[in-house]
């Protein structure tokens, strides 16, 4: 404790006679051990051993690794996972998997138009589109009888 903490505590010890009994107490335990540990018998420990103790402390001591090499260690994750999530970003922009608005829908309500009053709605629809963002060929519409007939071709079962 600092010089201003020792009185503060002091004072309080003054004002409290628990307190100051407790204090005491454990003053007295500490002079028992104290004289108690001085008293018992101790063996000194020849040169001989002292060397085979020093030597086993030299071979055990692990060194802690260095902070530098640490560091760069966790800078090197954290700049792995950046380029993990940002190539992914990438290639997922790239590959348009990223989340698109479906156009579809905005793009027919768009092409839904009204000649005036009374006459029926023209729909369009824009053409539908495959995954990899190319135009799918859709069938070509069935041709007239007109059509068929020019051709050669008619749905009525031939006179032969």
């Amino acid at each position: 404790m600092d010089e201003k903490e020792q009185k503060g505590f002091d004072d309080l010890l003054k004002q409290n006679p628990e307190a100051q009994a407790e204090v005491e107490q454990i003053r007295a335990i500490a002079g028992i051990l104290q004289t108690e540990l001085q008293n018992e018998p101790t063996t000194a420990m020849s040169d001989q051993q002292r060397e085979q103790v020093m030597s086993a402390m030299d071979k055990a001591v692990v060194p802690f690794p260095n902070r530098r090499r640490r560091f760069f260690n966790n800078l090197a994750k954290v700049a792995a996972v950046l380029i993990l999530v940002g190539g992914t970003a990438y290639v997922a922009s790239t590959l348009g998997l990223g989340m698109k608005r479906s156009t579809q829908s905005s793009n027919l309500s768009n092409r839904i138009t009204s000649s005036g009053a009374g006459s029926p709605v023209t729909v369009s629809a824009p053409p539908p589109v495959a995954d990899s963002g190319l135009p799918v060929a859709s069938p070509a519409p069935p041709l007239a009888k007109e059509e068929l007939e020019q051709l050669g071709e008619t749905d009525e079962p031939s006179g032969n």
